[in-house]
């Protein structure tokens, strides 16, 4: 038994050999990838705020992010979710940042801002129906 706690343990610890990505175990939400020193969105949906470059980076949610995968080298790094955080980069550079929630689950964020009424429920309604499921 203290040999199973201890390999679980260091795989805790342990950065993941990651390749070419950084899979979300539970449900992914969005990806950004650090390209010369900025942050750009390029997958899922856009609703993290980044700041920062590819040695440093802090990032606000409008959900709450489970974990975050860090991809840095070839090493891929759990950090801790919330609604805020900071990701510093180990020996190489960070390359992306996938965020993640322990289930996949659909978001829907809804703005209010310049659209009017009608546009947000049509918005809201084409989420729905892309996010059903039909036996």
């Amino acid at each position: 038994m203290k040999k199973l706690t201890l390999l679980l343990l260091l795989l805790f610890i342990i950065p993941v050999s990651a390749g070419e990505k950084c899979p979300c175990p539970g449900g992914f939400l969005a990806k950004y990838e650090c390209e010369s020193d900025s942050w750009v969105f390029t997958e899922g949906q856009d609703i993290i705020t980044l700041t920062g470059n590819c040695q440093e980076v802090s990032w606000t949610s409008e959900v709450e992010i489970s974990y975050v995968m860090a991809k840095s080298g070839q090493d891929c790094t759990q950090c801790v979710g919330g609604y805020s955080g900071t990701v510093i980069a180990g020996e190489h550079e960070l390359s992306y940042l996938s965020f993640c929630r322990e289930k996949a689950t659909a978001i829907t964020i809804v703005h209010f801002g310049a659209h009017s009424l009608r546009e947000t429920v049509i918005a809201w309604l084409v989420s729905l129906l892309q996010h059903l499921t039909f036996f």
